[in-house]
């Protein structure tokens, strides 16, 4: 959220290098100068006050409700569609991605 909101032009090329540099699940990777340090080489500025939005907290709630959210509808993992209101991971089930998105356009 911070990326988006200090520098809203840089934040796709800011997601698609976390994606690819991220180390594997279940490490705790995600910390303040990893994240910073990430934004820097993915050409995000100003660095400095990234770093002060990560730090102060602002975008706390609205993580704790998205997070509440994604799980109320039953998000495990991403990425993820809701395809007339059921849940399918194309990676996983890239078939019954392809037939509810078929049946879905028919409708």
């Amino acid at each position: 959220m911070a990326v988006w909101n200090l520098d809203p032009g840089t934040y796709w090329a800011y997601h698609e290098y976390l994606l690819a540099n991220q180390p594997p699940e279940g490490k705790r990777w995600a910390m303040v100068d990893r994240l910073v340090r990430f934004a820097r080489e993915a050409g995000v500025g100003p660095i400095e006050k990234l770093r002060s939005h990560v730090t102060s907290g602002r975008y706390e709630e609205a993580v704790r409700a998205t997070a509440a959210a994604a799980q109320q509808a039953g998000v495990e993992s991403t990425p993820i569609l809701v395809i007339d209101g059921r849940t399918v991971s194309p990676l996983d089930a890239p078939g019954r991605t392809r037939r509810l998105l078929d049946q879905a356009a028919s409708d």
